[in-house]
């Protein structure tokens, strides 16, 4: 699988011809974050490869998944054109804080 790093991020191939990218977050860099063709958005354990959160991101597909680079935030952004921002919560793991329409 041929990646390319880019700011931190790094760009798959994903099925049916879309793009995911991959990136790097926490503040130690301690979990992997990446989209998937069916709308969902991984949250991974980098060291251990434990799926730590599934989030459902887009109706379609979720075609980015950015940390931000210092508070616990993901923004997720798909075929939708809404970009949704997520943190975490004391009651889950994460929930969705906004939309924000394209």
């Amino acid at each position: 699988m041929r990646r390319r790093a880019l700011f931190g991020v790094a760009e798959r191939p994903a099925t049916r011809a879309r793009s995911a990218q991959v990136a790097l977050m926490g503040p130690r860099s301690e979990f992997v974050v990446s989209g998937s063709d069916d709308g969902r958005a991984f949250v991974w354990e980098r060291d251990s490869g434990r799926l730590v959160n599934l989030l459902v991101a887009d109706e379609a597909a979720c075609a980015v998944a950015a940390p931000h680079p210092a508070l616990p935030m993901l923004a997720t952004a798909g075929s939708e054109g809404v970009v949704r921002l997520w943190a975490p919560t004391v009651r889950t793991k994460a929930a969705r804080v906004c939309d924000i329409p394209g």
